[in-house]
């Protein structure tokens, strides 16, 4: 398996993977245990960057996929 290519982050030094189209940095706040198997993680942006500018019918979405978290 190859390693992917990666820069990191101005903000946070997180590794930003380099084919992405787009990236947020963020600084957790609070993680709040829902109870059940996920947890809820609050956070503020401190950095952004769209690397690769398209249009909004060229993302795919979880509708595309035929996945939903609605229930």
């Amino acid at each position: 398996m190859k390693a992917a290519k990666y820069t990191d982050g101005p903000q946070t030094g997180t590794p930003l993977l380099d084919g992405a189209a787009a990236h947020l940095e963020c600084r957790v706040v609070a993680i709040h245990d829902d109870g059940g198997d996920h947890n809820i993680v609050v956070a503020e942006v401190i950095g952004a960057d769209v690397k690769k500018p398209g249009d909004v019918n060229d993302s795919l979405t979880l509708r595309d996929l035929g996945w939903s978290y609605a229930g």
